[in-house]
């Protein structure tokens, strides 16, 4: 589910006690890209909007 993103680093599958033992959380930043589930026509799914979101932020650990 993560895709380009590395497991360590999406933020779904970090539980309360991975963030609590980020180093040096306190200047880390989280982003969650967000998107609209909604229909576009019968060639899109209906998550298309989240996909290219989470395939923008996953582009940057791809470099």
């Amino acid at each position: 589910m993560h895709g380009f993103i590395p497991a360590a680093r999406f933020l779904p599958y970090l539980s309360w006690t991975d963030i609590e033992g980020m180093p040096d959380r306190h200047r880390t930043v989280i982003i969650q890209p967000v998107g609209a589930i909604e229909q576009h026509g019968p060639h899109l799914p209906v998550a298309v909007d989240s996909a290219i979101g989470l395939a923008v932020l996953g582009g940057r650990w791809n470099s």
